[in-house]
């Protein structure tokens, strides 16, 4: 019997060449409270801390260099 591929097995690969996973730890609830504040602004949390690091590295990387 063949087996079935991963309809997603394409956006998977992409994703894993693409994108890394940035693991972190937080206090129990503050995931919830920061998703929900973030819907409730109209934004994600994912565009929120992806914001916050670049933000982050044009303000600081400058001054290294």
């Amino acid at each position: 019997m063949e087996e079935k591929k991963d309809k997603y097995s394409s956006q998977k690969k992409h994703l894993r060449e693409k994108y890394e996973r940035f693991p972190l730890d937080l206090k129990n609830g503050l995931k919830d409270r920061f998703k929900k504040t973030c819907i409730e602004q109209g934004t994600t949390a994912t565009k929120q801390l992806q914001k916050f690091i670049l933000d982050y590295l044009e303000k600081y990387e400058k001054s290294v260099k």
